[in-house]
C-alpha cells in the first residue's frame, strides 16, 4: 500500500495501528508525507487514511475514476457481507429448530411406550431431553452429527471442548440475602446481644473494610445503627463504604448477580469459586457501589460518568444516610459561650531561631523537589507533615526530636525504626496479599503489573470470556492477561486446559513480583 512520495512505513497506515500510537507519532506521519499536522488525533489518523486510499489508486493507474471505484467497493463489501451472514444464520435458526422439533418427537413417542420406566425415573428423563434437544441444536449449526453428539448427550457425557458447570440448584435464584460464612462468636459477650440501637463513635476508624475493628464491628446485631464521625471521607471515596456496609444500607452494601432473573444478594465477596446463595460464578457477582459510585468517579473523576457517579453519591447515599451538624447550626441548641481570641507575639530565642530556621530550610528542599518532579499533588500528605512539624518546632524542639516527625525527618542517632511494610491488594476480591501466602492465598503478578490472589486469578481465568484476538483480559486495566498461574512450569498445561484455552500462561521476569498490583496498602510495624 501507499506510494506518491508516502515513504517507507506506508504498509503499516492501517487505522487500527494509528490509533495505538501517540499524537506526537501520529503528527510525523503526517509531515513526513505533507499532509496538514495540525488538529486532534482522531483528524489526524482521517486524513492518513484518506492519503493512503488515493495513493492506492494512483498506483493502479486509475486517477480519479479508481479511487471513486474502491470507494464504491468498500462501501458495498460490508453490505454483501451482512446479507450473506443474515441469510446463513436464518438458514442454521431453521435448521435448529427443525432438529429441535424432531428430537422433542422422538421423546414423546419413547416417553409413550415406556411410561411406567418414565414415571419412575421422570427427573432424570427430563434432563436427558433437555439434553439432547440442545446437543440436536448444536449439532444443526455444525452441519450434521447429531445423532451422535445426540447419543453422547444421552450418555451424560459433557463432550469434548464444553465447559464444565457446577448444577445450579433449584431455587438458587430465589434465595434472600446470604451473610457469609458463620462466625463462631459464642465467647465474645457484645455479639450474642441483639441491641436496640449500635452507636459506632468515631466511626471512620473502620474505614479499612478488612481489618479486624471492622469485620467485628460487622458482626454486632441491632434494631437500629448510627455512626458518629467528623470525618466520614478522609482519603478516597471508597472508604465510604465500611460505613455503608456497617449500616447495611441497600443496594450500595450488598453484592448482586448479573444473571437475568437472580434475586442473588450476597453482603460479602465469597472466596468459593461459586456462589453458595445462587450457585452462579463468582465474578458474576458486583458490588453496588463499586460499580454505580466509587469506580466512575476514579475512572473518570468529575466528568461524564464520573460526575454522575458524584450525583449518585449525594442524592442517593449521603442525602437518604447522613444528617450533618456543625456548632454554627446548634449554637442556639447548645448555648456555647462566644469564642475569645488572644493574640500574644513571643519571640524564640537564638537556639530555638537556628533550630527552627534548619528545619524551614529543609521543608523548603523537599518542597522544591515535590515541584521539580511535577509530584506536588501527589505528596499533599507528605506537605501538610512539614508544615506540622514547623509548628511543633515553635512549641519546643524537644517535640521534634523527641517526637512524632520521624516520618519527616531523621531520627536521632543510635535509634532506628523499622520501615513501614507494603502490601500488594489482590484486584479481584480486594484483600490484602501477603508476600508469604501459600496456595489460594499465593502472589501472582501479571505482566501488566497487577496483583492478585492465586485462586482468584485461577478462578477468573477459567471463566472469564474469550478475547477477540484470543486469551482474556486483566480484570484491573483490561490489556491481554499474561500471568503465572503455578510457581513451577509442570502445571501450566492443566491450568491452560482448565480455562478453556482462553489464557496462555507464560513465563514472566522475576523483576516483575516487585511491581505494584491494583493499589498497595501501607501497614504501620
Amino acid at each position: 500500500r501507499g506510494g506518491g512520495g508516502g515513504g517507507e512505513g506506508d504498509e503499516s497506515l492501517n487505522r487500527e495501528r494509528l490509533t495505538l500510537l501517540q499524537p506526537a507519532e501520529v503528527k510525523k506521519l503526517c509531515e513526513a508525507r505533507g499532509i496538514d499536522s495540525k488538529g486532534k488525533k482522531a483528524d489526524l489518523i482521517d486524513r492518513l487514511m484518506d492519503f493512503t486510499v488515493r495513493s492506492t489508486a494512483k498506483l493502479a493507474g486509475g486517477g480519479a475514476s479508481a479511487a471513486a471505484g474502491s470507494r464504491q467497493t468498500l462501501a458495498e463489501a460490508p453490505r454483501k457481507m451482512g446479507k450473506q451472514m443474515i441469510a446463513k444464520a436464518k438458514a442454521a435458526a431453521a435448521q435448529a429448530k427443525a432438529a429441535a422439533k424432531a428430537a422433542a418427537k422422538a421423546a414423546a413417542g419413547k416417553a409413550k411406550k415406556g411410561a411406567p420406566a418414565a414415571a419412575a425415573s421422570s427427573s432424570s428423563g427430563s434432563a436427558r431431553t433437555v439434553a439432547s434437544v440442545k446437543a440436536a441444536q448444536a449439532a444443526a449449526q455444525r452441519g450434521g452429527k447429531a445423532g451422535k453428539a445426540g447419543g453422547k448427550a444421552d450418555a451424560g457425557a459433557p463432550g469434548r471442548g464444553v465447559k464444565r458447570k457446577a448444577p445450579e440448584p433449584e431455587e438458587a435464584c430465589a434465595a434472600g440475602t446470604y451473610e457469609g460464612p458463620t462466625k463462631d462468636l459464642t465467647g465474645s459477650v457484645l455479639h450474642t446481644v441483639v441491641w436496640s440501637r449500635i452507636i459506632l463513635d468515631e466511626a471512620h476508624r473502620i474505614k479499612g473494610r478488612t481489618n479486624s475493628t471492622a469485620l467485628a464491628a460487622y458482626e454486632l446485631k441491632s434494631q437500629q445503627k448510627w455512626c458518629l464521625t467528623g470525618t466520614p471521607l478522609q482519603n478516597r471515596v471508597g472508604e465510604l463504604y465500611s460505613l455503608i456496609r456497617f449500616l447495611r444500607f441497600r443496594p450500595y452494601a450488598f453484592y448482586y448477580c448479573k444473571k437475568k432473573d437472580c434475586n442473588c444478594e450476597c453482603l460479602c465477596f465469597m472466596r468459593e469459586r461459586y456462589c453458595p446463595n445462587c450457585g452462579h460464578v463468582r465474578f458474576l457477582h458486583y458490588s453496588a457501589f463499586k460499580k454505580q459510585v466509587s469506580n466512575p468517579i476514579i475512572k473518570y473523576g468529575y466528568m461524564g460518568a464520573g460526575k454522575t457517579a458524584f450525583q449518585t453519591l449525594r442524592n442517593d447515599v449521603l442525602s437518604k444516610l447522613m444528617l450533618r451538624r456543625t456548632k454554627e447550626e446548634r449554637k442556639a441548641d447548645l448555648h456555647l459561650p462566644p469564642i475569645k481570641v488572644v493574640m500574644r507575639k513571643d519571640k524564640l530565642s537564638q537556639q530555638e531561631m537556628d533550630f527552627y530556621s534548619s528545619l524551614y530550610m529543609r521543608s523548603c528542599v523537599r518542597f522544591d523537589t515535590y515541584i521539580e518532579t511535577g509530584t506536588l499533588l501527589h505528596n499533599y500528605a507528605h506537605i501538610f507533615d512539614l508544615l506540622t512539624s514547623l509548628r511543633r518546632a515553635v512549641g519546643h524542639p524537644y517535640l521534634i526530636v523527641h517526637g512524632g516527625a520521624a516520618n519527616s525527618h531523621k531520627a536521632p542517632e543510635g535509634v532506628t525504626r523499622a520501615p513501614p511494610k507494603l502490601t500488594d491488594i489482590c484486584g479481584l476480591c480486594q484483600d490484602d496479599i501477603l508476600e508469604d501466602g501459600e496456595g489460594e492465598d499465593a502472589k501472582r503478578v501479571a505482566q501488566c503489573g497487577h496483583a492478585f490472589h492465586a485462586g482468584c486469578i485461577r478462578a477468573y481465568v477459567a471463566d472469564a470470556p474469550a478475547l477477540p484476538s484470543g486469551g482474556v483480559g486483566c480484570p484491573t486495566c483490561f490489556t491481554k492477561l499474561v500471568v503465572d498461574l503455578e510457581e513451577g512450569g509442570e502445571d501450566d498445561e492443566d491450568e491452560d486446559d482448565e480455562g478453556g484455552g482462553k489464557a496462555k500462561p507464560k513465563a514472566r521476569p522475576k523483576s516483575a513480583g516487585a511491581r505494584r498490583g491494583a493499589g498497595t496498602r501501607s501497614t504501620p510495624p
